[in-house]
C-alpha cells in the first residue's frame, strides 16, 4: 500500500509517496500525528508569548517553543501558524518549518482582532504536517482586553423591572462596541441584541423569580472577533422583603429553662412569603447559635434549658423566596435569670 503525505513548506506544496505498508497521519493544527518511517514523534511542544495577553497597534511579540521531547537522536524543527477570530481564512503560516524554537510575530499591517498563534513540532526532516502543536491567544492591534459590567437597579428586584446594563471597556485604540446575554436558571445564554455601542436593557417583564446570569462581550469597533473580552455578573429576580418586627412569647425576663416563641413578622412589597432565620447568643460575644434556619414559619421555639442566666442578644434575619442572602434583620435583647 502507498501513502502519500503532504505539507505547505513556506508557501510550496510538498509531496512525499510512502511504499509502506501503514501510513502517515495528517492533522490539520490539532492533535498529533506520526512519522510512520521512522516512528520518530515529537511530542509535547508548549508555546509562550512575550508580552503575553495583549499586544499593542504596531508592534511585535516573540513566540517561543520549549517543553518538546524527540525520539532519541532526532531534532525538532517548528512551523509558527496564525489565525483571526473570525476569519474563515484558514491558519497562515508566519515562519516556515525551522530549528529554530522562536519566531516573532509583527502585527504592522495586519487586522486587528483576537489571534490564535500557532506552533507545530515535528522531528527534522519529516513530511507530517506536525507531531504536536500549541497555541496561545493574543488581542492584537486596536482591541478591547477588558471589560465590566453593572446593572442598575441592583439585584434583587422584582419582575417587572427595565434593567439597565452599563459596560466600561479597556481598549488599546478604537471604539468598543458591546453585545448583551441574559442565561435563565436552567437555561443557555440568549442574546439581547446585536452589537452597540451602547448600554444594554434587559426587560424582566413576565419572567419567573430565579438568579440569573448577565453577560457582555466587547470588542473594538471593526473587528470581526466574537469578543475581546467578557464579563458576567449574578442578578436575582424575586420580591426584597424588610421591615422586621419580632416580639417573644413569654417577655422578657424569664427563669433560665424556659421555652420562649420566638415570634416574627416581614414585609413583602410583591406579596411575596417572607423566609426567616432566627439565632442568638451571649450579649457580648461574637457567635451566633442557630435557633431555626431559614423557612417560612414566622415563629421559631426557643429553648433556653442549660443558659447561664445574663442578656442574650435574639436575631431574626428576612428574605424573599429564592434570594439566597439575609434583606433585613431585627435584633432584640432577652434577659435570662436564675433558672427556678
Amino acid at each position: 500500500m502507498r501513502c502519500v503525505a503532504s505539507s505547505w513548506v513556506a508557501g510550496v506544496l510538498t509531496v512525499a509517496s510512502l511504499a509502506l505498508t501503514g501510513c502517515g497521519a495528517e492533522a490539520d493544527g490539532d492533535g498529533e500525528s506520526f512519522d510512520s518511517v521512522a516512528q520518530a514523534l515529537c511530542t509535547g511542544v508548549k508555546l509562550s508569548s512575550a508580552p503575553a495577553g495583549t499586544l499593542p497597534p504596531n508592534d511585535s511579540a516573540l513566540l517561543t517553543a520549549s517543553n518538546v521531547t524527540c525520539a532519541d537522536g532526532e531534532v525538532a524543527e517548528y512551523r509558527f501558524m496564525y489565525k483571526r477570530d473570525g476569519d474563515p481564512t484558514p491558519y497562515t503560516e508566519f515562519r516556515g518549518w525551522s530549528s529554530e524554537p522562536t519566531a516573532t510575530f509583527d502585527n504592522t499591517d495586519r487586522p486587528s482582532g483576537k489571534y490564535t498563534l500557532q506552533v507545530r513540532a515535528r522531528n527534522l526532516g519529516s513530511s507530517v504536517t506536525q507531531n504536536s502543536q500549541a497555541t496561545v491567544i493574543l488581542n492584537s492591534g486596536e482591541v478591547c482586553p477588558s471589560v465590566t459590567l453593572s446593572a442598575s437597579p441592583k439585584s434583587p428586584e422584582l419582575p417587572g423591572k427595565t434593567i439597565t446594563l452599563s459596560p466600561n471597556a479597556t481598549c488599546t485604540a478604537g471604539t468598543p462596541e458591546y453585545r448583551y446575554f441574559v442565561k435563565a436558571p436552567g437555561l443557555g445564554f440568549s442574546p439581547l441584541g446585536t452589537w452597540t455601542g451602547e448600554s444594554g436593557v434587559w426587560d424582566t417583564s413576565g419572567l419567573a423569580v430565579g438568579k440569573y446570569t448577565l453577560k457582555v462581550y466587547a470588542r473594538s469597533v471593526g473587528n470581526v472577533s466574537a469578543y475581546e473580552s467578557q464579563r458576567s455578573v449574578s442578578f436575582t429576580l424575586a420580591d426584597t422583603c424588610k421591615g422586621v418586627t419580632m416580639q417573644f412569647l413569654p417577655a422578657s425576663p424569664q427563669p433560665s429553662g424556659t421555652m420562649v416563641s420566638v415570634d416574627a413578622q416581614a414585609s413583602c412589597p410583591g406579596g411575596s412569603t417572607p423566609e426567616f432565620r432566627y439565632d442568638y447568643r451571649l450579649k457580648g460575644t461574637t457567635a451566633w447559635s442557630l435557633v431555626q434556619n431559614w423557612s417560612s414559619a414566622a415563629s421559631a421555639p426557643w429553648d433556653t434549658t442549660g443558659l447561664v442566666a445574663s442578656s442574650y442578644q435574639v436575631r431574626v434575619q428576612t428574605r424573599a423566596p429564592g434570594v439566597t442572602t439575609s434583606q433585613a434583620s431585627k435584633t432584640s435583647t432577652f434577659n435570662l435569670t436564675a433558672p427556678l
